[in-house]
């Protein structure tokens, strides 16, 4: 039960390092930006999945940036049509708007704020961590 109580204890501190950037990019500035590529890649091995990838550039402060990151948190999916769902918006030449952080303009993001699955992560994590003191506790007594 120590092992189930650990992974519970990695999930949260993971989540948790997900949520507050995704919180805190609620209210970042935005900057216009121009879609140089987007495509879906398919990745093989322990989980095989679908992974979107919009990469985007943008000018703060008269310098240009490049990233491709569309979120915070995991970005795949097991179902291709799920991941070209994501990049249909945002063709090759597209304008978009993205939200960067004022402390540092590289870190952005074209949809900010928490993604529902962080946050059912959070809930995940806590069942595994109550579960697991409950089964070392009753352990414990007998």
């Amino acid at each position: 039960m120590g092992i189930m109580l650990l992974v519970g204890v990695v999930i949260l501190v993971q989540s948790i390092l997900e949520i507050v950037p995704a919180l805190r990019s609620r209210s970042w500035p935005t900057a216009e930006a121009e879609v140089t590529g987007s495509s879906i890649a398919y990745l093989v091995g322990g989980k095989s999945h679908y992974e979107p990838t919009v990469s985007y550039t943008y000018r703060v402060g008269g310098r240009s940036y490049t990233n491709d990151q569309i979120w915070f948190g995991p970005s795949h999916f097991f179902f291709r049509s799920s991941a070209l769902d994501v990049i249909t918006p945002y063709p090759v030449g597209a304008r978009l708007r993205v939200s960067y952080s004022p402390e540092d303009p590289y870190l952005s993001v074209i949809r900010p704020g928490v993604r529902w699955e962080s946050a059912a992560k959070i809930v995940l994590a806590v069942g595994i961590i109550i579960l697991a003191a409950w089964f070392i506790g009753h352990r414990k007594k007998g």
